[in-house]
């Protein structure tokens, strides 16, 4: 699949929730705006990733995020390059714990993907808005003893992943949908099954303010 390309300079963070969502264009006033949060223990490089690639191919119909439950302290310089390679905005990408979107402050999401075989469904706290899960799990290889042009070419294949699946949420149209609409229409690319998709019931205190940032 070709690169996508974009030269627009890159922006810093506009709030504590956003990312790379600060250089993407508001849609028409008429259009809803779907949130999409993405998953990985650490967040630094796959949900960075994924979140880099909704928002510059979601057109403004998409506002992506990213978290995870242990994030680093900060991105994978690995991921970084070849969002920059592909020229995809990576400004102000950065390692957020999931916590912070549970709380008042925070936008309601429409879907909030896994990307990471180690964060089982189980794990997944109950954003408010009761939000469909969904999961496209995404290994990261291992690196041992390997080249450092094995690394960026392992990142290039992970990037090509994850911008298949995006491509394929960006054009589906589904969200908002039954679990049954997304199952049809969000196929893995590798093996051609259906991606999990299943509802969080909402917490019983969403907005509780003794959650750690």
């Amino acid at each position: 699949m070709a690169a996508f390309t974009h030269a627009s300079p890159t922006a810093t963070p506009a709030n504590s929730f956003a990312g790379t969502r600060a250089t993407t264009a508001p849609p028409p006033a008429a259009e809803r705006i779907y949130n999409v949060l993405f998953l990985c223990s650490g967040n630094d490089e796959r949900s960075l990733i994924a979140e880099a690639l909704l928002n510059f191919v979601g057109g403004g119909k998409f506002w992506a995020y990213s978290a995870g439950p242990a994030p680093a302290a900060e991105a994978d310089p690995r991921a970084i390059d070849v969002l920059r390679e592909a020229r995809i905005p990576c400004g102000g990408l950065w390692p957020k714990n999931w916590n912070r979107f549970l709380k008042a402050a925070a936008p309601r999401m429409d879907l909030v993907v896994s990307l990471c075989p180690y964060v089982p469904y189980s794990a997944i706290p109950s954003f408010p808005g009761n939000p469909d899960v969904a999961f496209w799990p995404v290994k990261v290889p291992n690196f041992h003893d390997r080249p450092a042009a094995d690394h960026h070419a392992a990142f290039n294949r992970t990037l090509r992943e994850i911008e298949d699946r995006v491509i394929r949420l960006n054009s589906a149209g589904i969200l908002g949908s039954a679990a049954a609409d997304y199952n049809e229409s969000l196929l893995s690319p590798s093996t051609g099954t259906a991606i999990t998709v299943r509802k969080k019931a909402a917490p019983s205190h969403p907005h509780s303010d003794t959650l750690a940032a």
